[in-house]
């Protein structure tokens, strides 16, 4: 993609993911049974390079494959899904569910990372992958995996970004910093 006319950079990236921000339950919880995972990739949107008049959407595959779409936008740099694998136990039924959004930021301005999705082993383009609904008890499972069949496996994120008209600045824009949210993934062993 061309960079934009008198562009300048922002840094996407470190998103959704994040290790402290995983939670893991086994349920009912009077057999605890720990399941164990392991972070391999946070999600990164690489470098969205943006001209003084700009506006579009981020969209990153659990396949790791961005699409940026709009006007006065570019990305460059290496996107990536994020990928953490159930490492224990060794066989079960595993639940997954996660949060549909996030919220990215640097200082007072925030990106709302919205429609994200997972994948198990394999990575799909943005919008294949299984709709993430939440994490309360009600909400739907997004994925469920028999680890007797599957043993360790990968679940693959991704999700969506809408930048507003001129909304970006330099600089990065982190779940992690103050006001930020991550996507959160819970695990759950039947």
């Amino acid at each position: 993609m061309m960079r934009p006319p008198g562009s300048r950079l922002a840094a996407l990236s470190g998103i959704f993911l994040v290790g402290t921000l995983l939670t893991c339950f086994s349920a009912p919880p009077a057999q605890a049974q720990g399941v164990a995972l392991a972070v391999n990739a946070e999600i990164s949107l690489g470098i969205i390079e943006f001209g003084p008049t700009h506006n579009g959407t981020l969209r990153l595959g659990t396949d790791g494959s961005l699409t940026v779409a709009g006007s006065g936008l570019a990305a460059s740099g290496i996107a990536g899904a994020g990928s953490i694998t159930v490492t224990s136990p060794a066989s079960g039924i595993v639940e997954v569910k996660c949060d549909p959004g996030g919220i990215l930021r640097l200082g007072n301005l925030k990106l709302d990372i919205v429609d994200a999705e997972i994948a198990v082993d394999v990575g799909l383009p943005f919008g294949a992958g299984a709709t993430c609904h939440g994490t309360r008890k009600n909400d739907p499972v997004a994925a469920t995996v028999d680890l007797g069949l599957t043993p360790g496996p990968s679940i693959l994120i991704g999700g969506r970004v809408d930048i507003s008209a001129n909304e970006l600045t330099s600089g990065t824009y982190e779940t992690s910093s103050s006001g930020g949210r991550a996507v959160t993934l819970q695990v759950l062993l039947q």
